[in-house]
């Protein structure tokens, strides 16, 4: 408790003392650190910014913030920092009134909405004040004490808030990045990065070749350690004759001369009928065969224990919670716009195993309720297809490349070469940035203009007010991350080629 208290007292505190006029603030955290961020968040929303002597009395002004709208509540400090405090719905604005009054105000704006119950997070109304809000949702977290805390978007807030909520494969530490295996949390990783930078946000554009890397190097150094790993284990299943396609060569002229080097070594050691340590059947055999001991996107490991009980997450199921009690309400959250990632589908596809590698996994918090379908709908994507900037750089670089090596004859006029080196570039850029789209993996619909959806097929009386979650669309950096780590052959476009996955249910 009072770590956590610390923690949001820091993060506020910082905010306090660095803020200059025109600054954006953006707060990202995992576990207790989204608490700590959505409770500094709330600090910020419904107080604005103390002065330095105003932080001395934090501790009170946080206390008196929690219990707002709570009348049983008995203060502690009944006269800190002042008496007679507002209580109920228009306590905010009040109580900022009393702090100016006393000057410990120094300044107030709008912002993320506050959370009511002590130390959790109950309170999953979504301000109309707030711009954006990204939620990465773990399908496979099963303890009872980690209840997801879905937002919504209320009546008031129709069109105010860019909600996006996703839900991924795996568990809490899965989607966090908690396991030495980080081949699912690198995937929302890489979500998290398209979201925050389609707001403006600028990363290190060489960040996912290193996630690559660690991912890689952690790949073998555990097939190498790990006693448990050095026999090949037959896959819990017999692979259904779902496919009848022949994997593409790792020569092929579709996959980036990165990955095709990368995965020789590998190649040379399975034709030559070498034992490859660590081998262990983790997908259907076109998929795991070529790719030992790495395993490709959406089919890493997902961990985790059912210890201190055990709850199936229900996604576009979740109900309204009393703000000051946390009981669960009869009524459903109101537009959650739940969406599922496509690694879910991936993964489904290529029999990936379930939970702590045992058995094939079947989505348990899809089973029964909800179905793949191929549609024609049309979704609103906040995430464009635009060439990214690191795509950008990309083909800069090969443009320079190119312009070295262009030989021009030197009887030409300086106008010609002028008009010739603008030609050759621009010809350049045109084949690499063309070159960069057909590498890319496909996206929200097919060539035939379909998209997959999940509709619930479950029981009707228990059926949600959203019964359709669309398939995510790939972000530029999530792209990347596929392109690098979809392996051999490319494991998104060869989901496509598997049967009977639309009209499935789990």
């Amino acid at each position: 408790m009072l770590t956590e208290f610390q923690n949001i007292r820091s993060a506020y505190s910082f905010i306090c003392a660095n803020y200059t006029d025109g600054d954006e603030i953006i707060l990202v955290g995992f576990s207790r650190g989204a608490f700590t961020a959505r409770s500094a968040a709330a600090m910020v929303s419904d107080l604005g910014l103390l002065t330095r002597e105003g932080m001395e009395y934090f501790y009170p002004i946080y206390k008196d913030r929690r219990h707002w709208r709570d009348t049983k509540y008995k203060d502690p400090f009944p006269d800190t920092p002042f008496s007679d405090k507002p209580k109920g719905d228009d306590a905010s604005r009040k109580y900022r009134e009393m702090l100016v009054e006393v000057g410990l105000f120094s300044l107030f704006f709008l912002g993320i909405p506050h959370s009511t119950a002590e130390f959790r997070l109950l309170d999953t109304d979504l301000s109309d004040r707030i711009e954006y809000a990204f939620h990465a949702l773990a399908l496979d977290e099963h303890r009872s004490s980690f209840i997801p805390t879905v937002w919504e978007r209320t009546v008031d807030n129709l069109g105010a808030t860019d909600l996006r909520q996703v839900w991924f494969p795996g568990n809490h530490g899965n989607v966090g990045g908690a396991w030495k295996d980080a081949g699912m949390s690198d995937i929302t990783l890489a979500w998290m990065m398209d979201q925050l930078a389609s707001i403006g946000v600028e990363f290190d554009e060489a960040v996912i070749m290193r996630l690559f890397d660690q991912l890689e190097h952690s790949y073998r150094d555990m097939a190498e350690k790990d006693p448990k790993c050095t026999h090949a284990q037959k896959h819990p299943r017999p692979s259904r004759p779902l496919i009848e396609v022949e994997p593409p060569p790792i020569e092929s002229n579709n996959l980036p001369e990165w990955v095709r080097f990368r995965l020789r070594s590998l190649s040379t050691a399975t034709d030559t009928g070498k034992k490859i340590i660590g081998e262990k059947h983790w997908a259907i055999k076109p998929i795991c065969a070529r790719n030992i001991p790495l395993r490709p996107w959406a089919l890493g490991a997902i961990r985790g224990s059912k210890a201190a009980g055990s709850k199936v997450r229900s996604p576009c199921a979740y109900k309204k919670r009393d703000p000051i009690t946390g009981k669960k309400t009869k009524d459903f959250l109101e537009d959650t716009n739940e969406r599922m990632h496509s690694s879910v589908r991936v993964r489904l596809a290529l029999e990936g195993l379930g939970l702590n590698d045992k058995g094939v996994w079947e989505a348990p918090a899809l089973k029964g309720k909800w179905a793949l379908r191929k549609t024609t709908r049309e979704f609103l994507d906040p995430i464009p297809k635009t060439v990214t900037s690191w795509e950008k750089s990309t083909a800069s670089a090969a443009t320079t490349s190119w312009k070295k090596k262009l030989d021009l004859s030197n009887n030409q006029t300086a106008h010609k070469q002028d008009d010739d080196e603008s030609l050759a570039a621009s010809n350049a850029a045109t084949l690499v940035e063309t070159a960069v789209e057909q590498q890319r993996p496909l996206q929200a619909m097919d060539n035939k203009g379909y998209r997959w959806v999940w509709e619930y097929c479950g029981n009707a009386k228990d059926a949600p007010p959203q019964k359709v979650m669309v398939e995510e669309q790939l972000g530029p950096f999530e792209r990347q991350l596929l392109r690098l780590l979809g392996g051999v052959p490319n494991v998104y476009e060869f989901a496509e080629t598997v049967e009977r996955m639309d009209g499935r249910k789990v």
